[in-house]
């Protein structure tokens, strides 16, 4: 009878005796013996060394792997360190099978799964500390997409094709901030004597082509998990040559960003006209090239990151960086602790704000450490990201942002990473500076301002619809903010100062008084004017004769002028908001949560007001007041109401 083969211990890792400098890299042996048959190398068991080094000094060259670690609850795979098993997430399996195969020497890359002991809290704080860092000192960042599927192939070999073709004939140059003017234009006056315009055409030709082949495939390679992950900005931001891998084809990140620059060039008439031909489908497909695109967010945050570095503009801050990531774009984490700790590497103000990461920490209390530096920053913006539902285990103050995917983009415009604020919309408060007490708890925070009125009813939550046209929709949230204006007007309380001025509330509560006035771009938003009431009145027009459905025997339609069209953008930013009038007659909108009882607050130092909802009292101290998210309140947001209302603390549990 056969012995059995005792199976040997699992691979431990050793403690790092200097975790602030040292680092572990991995080495990925190639399959010791080429196998009988093609393609057996990829089942064969992976093996591995693992050795720790001096991430300034020791180092080897080294790429690192930015990838999804996929569901907390996904089937775990086996590979050899040292010849001892260790267990790995089935993602990360599939890529070293990936990247292994084929190979003939070892490959030296760091991954994080299996390079920082992740049952060692302390270490793994700092190793996240050091994340930019290890990204960029890494020769390369290899982006693993996953394994091929769903035409993966041809959208890859798409972008080989159009991004070679565009580097070979040296159009990539143009695919910069200053110099993408020039061959937009270029492309749309169409001079067949123009060396750059014959260069972009054949590009154009080409990729229009392959899209029109490969429609399908490129959307589904755009919902890939990798693009909705946290992690991999910062990772992508900072690495070196990054390069996407997808099944066993991989393309530099360069060729990605240029081809889909010149694909956005390419959606002329006649090409949306070849594309209706093959059917409504296909149609849906291209509109979402252009607003499902993961792609330039990412492109947009390395460019920024570039910037920085060479000194052209400054470096984000914890508060920017957590906008640019989070609002308004899928960005997911395994841990809901991650959602902040995946910026810390990136932002510039961990010393001043007093954070570094802490896996022992839960967290709840993570995110309320993270609000509560924020607000004793200044930076009251960060109640705007105040949203419900929140989906955090355990209680949350109300006042703690959880920092979700897909936030909800505030109405105000506030400046996000990197950029300068033009001008200050609003001043509730006057010039007074926030008020902050922060030492009242773990769970309290103390807030200086003043009460406006209480909330005594409200209209319906309004959402847009996809393409922004739908006229019923847009025609009843008109109709509530006239309804309570004018309900207002039978109040009569002094809350205006002219009766023009109250008359003004119908077109300026709708938009928060902030209107799109010209193309999208720097200075495009501003303080609304007798101009946006004149769009207001031929928007209102419009989605008027809309509404009838243009009948027989109806009206002409309405011009569809520019302005109505930039009153209808403006619109959208309200999406989420619900209108509001209180007890004396102000009018407004405010967060979908908001009941009557509520109170609307100015805070000392706030762009906007703020709805709260009275909790009892608090001991000896005041009111208790729960945080319910931000609002427009019309006739106080110029500070009409500073020194007209006795101050006094909010405290928010």
């Amino acid at each position: 009878m056969a012995t059995p083969t005792p199976t040997p211990s699992p691979f431990l890792h050793t403690p790092l005796e200097r975790p602030h400098s040292q680092i572990r890299l991995l080495e990925l042996q190639p399959v010791p013996q080429p196998p009988s048959n093609v393609g057996a190398d990829f089942d064969q068991p992976i093996c591995c060394r693992l050795e720790t080094v001096f991430l300034k000094n020791t180092a080897p060259p080294y790429k690192a792997l930015s990838y999804s670690w996929g569901e907390k609850n996904q089937p775990r795979r086996v590979i050899f360190i040292d010849n001892r098993p260790f267990s790995i997430t089935e993602s990360l399996d599939s890529a070293l099978r990936h990247l292994r195969h084929n190979r003939t020497e070892p490959l030296v890359i760091w991954i994080d799964q299996i390079c920082i002991m992740q049952t060692d809290n302390p270490e793994k704080s700092i190793q996240v500390d050091m994340m930019a860092s290890i990204y960029s000192c890494a020769e390369q960042v290899l982006v693993w997409l996953g394994p091929a599927g769903q035409g993966s192939d041809e959208v890859m070999d798409l972008y080989a094709q159009v991004g070679g073709k565009i580097n070979d004939a040296n159009l990539q140059q143009y695919c910069t901030r200053d110099k993408m003017p020039l061959l937009d234009a270029a492309v749309h006056a169409r001079n067949p004597y123009d060396p750059l315009w014959q260069q972009a055409a054949a590009v154009q030709a080409l990729a229009r082509e392959l899209l029109l082949q490969r429609l399908q495939a490129v959307a589904d390679w755009d919902r890939r998990e990798w693009f909705r992950r946290v992690w991999v900005v910062q990772e992508f931001c900072v690495g070196a040559n990054p390069v996407f891998l997808c099944g066993f084809m991989q393309v530099p990140a360069d060729y990605v960003k240029t081809t889909r620059l010149f694909l956005g060039l390419g959606l002329t008439h006649e090409f949306l006209q070849a594309v209706r031909a093959q059917g409504d489908d296909k149609v849906a497909l291209v509109g979402a090239l252009g607003t499902r695109d993961p792609t330039p967010a990412f492109f947009s945050a390395r460019s920024w990151r570039q910037r920085v570095e060479r000194g052209e503009r400054p470096a984000g801050t914890l508060f920017e960086l957590l906008q640019m990531v989070h609002v308004g774009r899928e960005a997911h984490a395994s841990e809901a602790v991650d959602r902040v700790f995946g910026m810390f590497s990136l932002a510039t103000d961990l010393d001043r704000l007093r954070l570094r990461a802490d896996y022992g920490k839960s967290a709840v209390q993570v995110l309320t450490d993270v609000a509560r530096a924020l607000i004793k920053a200044g930076n009251l913006a960060m109640l705007a990201y105040v949203q419900f539902p929140r989906d955090v285990d355990g209680v949350l103050p109300s006042w703690v942002p959880d920092w979700h995917p897909n936030l909800r983009p505030s109405f105000y415009p506030y400046p996000l990473a990197g950029a300068v604020e033009e001008q200050q919309y609003f001043r509730p408060s006057g010039f007074r500076s926030p008020m902050v007490m922060t030492e009242l708890g773990d769970t309290v925070l103390g807030l200086g301002g003043f009460s406006v009125d209480i909330v005594e009813d409200m209209g319906s939550v309004w959402t847009k619809d996809a393409d922004g046209a739908d006229a019923f929709r847009h025609q009843s949230y008109l109709a509530e903010i006239r309804f309570l204006c004018r309900l207002s007007a039978v109040k009569n309380q002094p809350i205006y100062a002219s009766r023009q001025r109250r008359e003004e509330a119908e077109w300026r509560v709708p938009i928060a008084d902030i209107w799109e006035a010209n193309e999208p771009g720097p200075g495009a938003q501003q303080r609304a004017t007798q101009r946006a009431m004149r769009a207001f009145v031929d928007f209102r027009n419009q989605i008027a004769w809309m509404e009838s459905g243009g009948l027989a025997g109806a009206a002409a339609p309405p011009p569809d002028n520019k302005e109505a069209s930039m009153y209808r953008l403006s619109l959208s930013k309200m999406s989420g908001m619900r209108p509001f009038i209180t007890s004396c007659g102000y009018v407004g909108v405010g967060p979908p949560a908001m009941c009557p009882g509520d109170v609307v607050v100015v805070l000392f130092g706030a762009r906007v007001c703020s709805v709260l909802r009275p909790r009892g009292m608090w001991g000896y101290m005041g009111k208790q007041y729960l945080y319910v998210g931000e609002a427009y309140c019309d006739g106080v947001m110029d500070g009409e109401l500073v020194g007209q209302r006795w101050e006094e603390t909010f405290y928010l549990v």
